[in-house]
C-alpha cells in the first residue's frame, strides 16, 4: 500500500501538537500510527482542543468558561463551536506544590 501524501505539523508552524497532517484529507493522526491514511482518525487538523488545568470549580463556572472559550475560537479562527472541545483537569490541593510546598500544607498560610 503507498503511503498518501503527508506533512509534518512541524512543517505547518504546530511543532507543539505533535502529528502527520495527510495532504489529501486535511486530516492529521496525533500519535504517527497512520490511522489517518487508513481512514481511521477521527480528528481534523480544524479542531481545536483546549486543556484548562485548575482548581476545582463550580459546574456553572466551568459551563461558562466554556462557553466563551468555544467563542473565542469561533471568532478568532473562524472554527465551527460543533468542532471546539474543551477538557478540564481539575487539581485538588494534595496533587500540586508551589515553592516547594504541598497546596493541601499551605492552606492555612
Amino acid at each position: 500500500m503507498s503511503a498518501l501524501p503527508s506533512m509534518s505539523l512541524a512543517d505547518d508552524g504546530l511543532a507543539g501538537i505533535g502529528g502527520v497532517v495527510d495532504v489529501a484529507t486535511g486530516r492529521f493522526c496525533i500519535d504517527h500510527t497512520g490511522l489517518c491514511h487508513q481512514g481511521l482518525c477521527h480528528q481534523e487538523s480544524s479542531m481545536p482542543i483546549v486543556t484548562i488545568q485548575q482548581f476545582p470549580r463550580d459546574l456553572e463556572q466551568k459551563r461558562e468558561l466554556a462557553r466563551r472559550v468555544t467563542e473565542a475560537f469561533v471568532e478568532v479562527y473562524g472554527a465551527e463551536p460543533q468542532s471546539v472541545q474543551v477538557f478540564f483537569s481539575e487539581v485538588e490541593a494534595e496533587n500540586w506544590a508551589k515553592g516547594g510546598v504541598m497546596g493541601s500544607d499551605s492552606a492555612g498560610r
